[in-house]
């Protein structure tokens, strides 16, 4: 499996838990370390690093994660295709009312 087709799996997912997406269509025109793909559903905001199973996160992504994890009212993940179940669990679940 692709990075693209990785995102659009985990894109249709997120849309049958009732969430909205946004995804740069051509990365080179995007700020470098910038996650993947942002999913919002009120009042939780996702922001997404999606890499394949042997995908490399560079240092400006590892860097960027870590900027977002210190936002306490943003949630940002490094998602792969085998925590799938996992990822299906949080988009199910993830609080509304926070």
């Amino acid at each position: 499996m692709n990075e693209a087709q990785w995102r659009s799996q985990v894109i249709h997912l997120a849309r049958s838990f009732g969430w909205r997406d946004y995804s740069t269509s051509f990365s080179p025109y995007s700020t470098p370390g910038w996650p993947d793909l942002a999913l919002v559903r009120p009042p939780t905001l996702i922001l997404a690093e999606l890499k394949t199973e042997r995908g490399k996160v560079s240092q400006i992504q590892r860097d960027t994660l870590s900027t977002l994890d210190a936002c306490h009212k943003v949630l940002s993940y490094l998602w792969r295709p085998d925590e799938l179940d996992a990822i299906a669990v949080l988009l199910d679940r993830c609080d509304r009312r926070e």
